[in-house]
């Protein structure tokens, strides 16, 4: 009877050398778990982020919050800010004999403004630079401004520009008198998507619309609110008949740049 194959002998007769580098035959349990181990890390890496994304995505930190009170915080962080940009555009314009075409510079209280603005009289476009301090605004432009003089923004069918900022007749008091508010859905916004932002919807009556756009007709007007995660508004979206006898058109007023300030004199 033959005697038995050593245990180290290979049964398929090659030859296998003591000593040899035996990981042709399996694979090293070392290297299988340090390979494990690297697979599960890229999975945590890229779940990470999307667990942090879809977490921030719910909105504001207070969910539960009403919606009433969560505006009543941004109306608090607006009126806390010394400054902020503020931008107002509009879309479908109205065909109106005059009409705010768009808004933009700096608001710095108590009520200071500086900046640009464009109006449409009788079908044609003027641009110029504005200017309010102390209840009073100031023109630059428009065709008919060669120098600064004193004007009155409604005759434009525009807003004191330097009463944007005021707590009780600006902006911020839109947030408080709005009605039928509701909370919409949460996106990113900003540079690579970086921020958070809510939505918040309601209706305006006319009577708070004509702090903005004193031509407002009578009625209601729709309004949505951006707000970011750290309860700052970011935009408000109106639509609505701002000029009577005219089709419904939108105004969108957008904000940043909070805290900033610049010195604004009469000239």
């Amino acid at each position: 009877m033959d005697a038995p194959l050593p245990s180290d002998q290979p049964t398929d007769g090659s030859h296998h050398e003591p000593g040899g580098d035996d990981t042709t035959r399996r694979p090293s349990r070392r290297g299988w778990v340090i390979g494990a181990v690297i697979v599960v890390a890229l999975i945590a890496a890229a779940l990470v982020p999307t667990l942090f994304l879809s977490n921030k995505d719910r909105g504001l930190e207070r969910p539960d919050a009403a919606p009433e009170d969560v505006l009543k915080e941004v109306k608090e962080n607006f009126d806390d800010a010394e400054g902020v940009r503020i931008a107002v555009s509009s879309e479908d314009l109205a065909d109106a004999d005059a009409a705010l075409v768009s808004l933009d510079g700096t608001a710095v209280r108590p009520d200071g403004f500086s900046g640009e603005m464009i109006v449409r009289v009788l079908g044609r476009d003027a641009s110029g630079d504005i200017l309010s301090v102390d209840g009073q605004s100031y023109a630059q432009g428009f065709v008919i401004f060669p120098s600064w003089a004193e004007v009155d923004p409604e005759d434009f069918n525009a807003p004191d520009p330097g009463a944007l900022i005021d707590p009780d007749n600006g902006v911020s008091g839109l947030l408080t008198a709005t009605q039928d508010i509701e909370q919409g859905e949460t996106e990113r916004v900003g540079p690579n998507n970086e921020g958070v932002a809510t939505t918040y919807t309601g209706t305006l009556d006319a009577s708070v619309v004509r702090r903005i756009i004193p031509g407002a007709d009578d009625g209601d007007f729709a309004v949505t609110y951006q707000v970011d995660d750290e309860e700052n508004l970011l935009s408000a979206r109106l639509r609505g008949v701002f000029y009577p006898g005219t089709d419904a058109m939108t105004y969108v007023i957008t904000f940043s740049d909070y805290g900033e300030t610049i010195e604004i004199t009469a000239p």
